[in-house]
């Protein structure tokens, strides 16, 4: 039996060091796309004090591999009008807490939205691994969902993850760490769900 980390890292994109960078990407997706691609909105740049490691650019190729089917997860995409993502991974600040990493997926409209993180909620093992019921249901209807090292990998982390709607963005936190399921994990997700989200050159 393979054992790996749940908390996957960003398979594809760009990453990107500077806000120019990052404005030239956009452009640059803008171009090949047309008008209709608006730039997209970025998490936080600080959560709970950790620093920000990488910050990636999301296609919808990066977001169907992380299914078990890649290629109906593609067809839902495509039809929920994903329009592209921002990745940010952070460091964490000890063994409770190793990474951090928000996302936000925008689509064509909050409908389309809506039906990405009504397949997410149903296929959430294929992100972390299997999970037992929501732990905990943290705001609104957002439940909390835990994957826990079932022994065969004794370094592997507790995986937490919580995703919810903004319009017609959905944003996604994972929490690697001891402390996954724990009151400071919690407390990062609240203060992700509180933070603004700007666009690039807001």
């Amino acid at each position: 039996m393979r054992c790996a980390s749940r908390l996957r890292k960003v398979r594809g994109g760009t990453t990107l060091r500077t806000r120019l960078a990052y404005g030239a990407i956009v452009l640059t997706l803008a171009g090949c796309a047309g008008s209709s691609l608006t730039p997209p909105v970025v998490p936080p740049s600080e959560v709970g004090g950790l620093t920000p490691t990488t910050t990636t650019l999301v296609t919808a190729e990066d977001v169907a591999a992380e299914a078990v089917d890649a290629e109906a997860l593609s067809g839902i995409l495509d039809l929920a009008g994903f329009q592209g993502g921002v990745r940010r991974a952070y460091a964490g600040d000890g063994r409770a807490i190793r990474r951090v990493e928000v996302g936000v997926l925008s689509f064509e409209s909050n409908d389309g939205a809506s039906a990405y993180l009504a397949w997410l909620r149903a296929n959430v093992a294929d992100l972390i691994g299997a999970v037992r019921t929501p732990d905990k249901i943290l705001f609104g209807d957002v439940p909390l969902v835990v994957h826990r090292p079932d022994g065969c990998c004794p370094r592997e982390p507790a995986v937490a993850l919580a995703a919810w709607s903004r319009g017609p963005q959905v944003v996604r936190v994972l929490v690697a760490g001891a402390a996954a399921d724990g009151r400071k994990a919690i407390r990062l997700v609240r203060e992700v769900h509180s933070s603004p989200f700007p666009k690039p050159d807001a």
